[in-house]
């Protein structure tokens, strides 16, 4: 597991691209001192400095930068309502401000930093870190999901080989010695217990849920006492796994 997460991280590294980011000041000072910090980082690229709030919000209906330098105290708003009123777009934000007294505000915000002037280079080494680190989480959440779309089950279903999408199954569901796999869009039948196919597709997830019903962990909605819901299906949970069902984390 060690060596996976290592080797995740360096496809991260290895891939990651230069960050844009903006700046909101009106401070013509303060933003060259900022963007003199800034250019000892090869990874982070300057795009433009927005001198209002609304100028930085037409900016970004057109534009999608990695990450928002905001300045809290601007000449027609704050960085707070700004950034709250961000709606389709999800940039890194660091506020930047004179004020302490604004950083409680501010939390109330998904921003990941809070700087005080003057920036000094020290404190946003620290910042720094929170940008790569936050940028490589979300890499490596991207390259999950990419990952997990690309998995796949392979079954024959009469005569036929089937290769199907995992993300594809809403559950399935024990036929004998037989078991169905239920899709949005068909139903299949493969040769085997439902049993020996859980046993043999561990690893992806299949919750049992009943003696006659497994279901993905993924494609579970609602959990209940009794029955899960998921999209376009209900399913009962057996007595003797609901105890287990319970202790389920969506």
């Amino acid at each position: 597991m060690y060596v996976y997460l290592k080797w995740r991280r360096f496809l991260c590294y290895k891939n990651m691209k230069s960050l844009k980011y903006i700046i909101v000041e009106d401070n013509r000072l303060d933003e060259l001192a900022l963007r003199n910090i800034l250019s000892t980082y090869p990874l982070l690229q300057f795009e433009c400095t927005c001198r209002t709030i609304t100028e930085a919000q037409l900016y970004l209906k057109n534009n999608k930068p990695d990450i928002v330098f905001a300045d809290i105290e601007m000449p027609d708003g704050t960085g707070v309502n700004f950034v709250k009123a961000l709606h389709g777009s999800n940039p890194i934000v660091i506020f930047i401000t004179s004020h302490p007294e604004f950083a409680l505000e501010s939390f109330e915000t998904p921003a990941l930093d809070y700087l005080l002037k003057p920036v000094s280079e020290k404190r946003f080494e620290l910042t720094y870190r929170y940008i790569t680190d936050y940028h490589e989480l979300t890499m490596l959440a991207h390259m999950q999901l990419e990952q997990s779309g690309k998995e796949a089950i392979v079954f024959k279903d009469g005569f036929s080989k089937i290769r199907l999408q995992v993300n594809e199954v809403l559950y399935l569901q024990a036929m004998q010695d037989y078991t169905k796999i239920v899709t949005a869009q068909k139903a299949y039948l493969t040769n085997g217990t439902l049993s020996a196919f859980l046993n043999d597709n561990q690893h992806f997830n299949f919750i049992r849920i009943h003696r006659s019903y497994a279901v993905l962990l993924r494609q579970i909605k609602v959990l209940q006492k009794d029955k899960i819901i998921g999209q376009n299906f209900e399913l009962p949970i057996g007595k003797t796994y609901r105890a287990t069902i319970a202790k389920l984390r969506l």
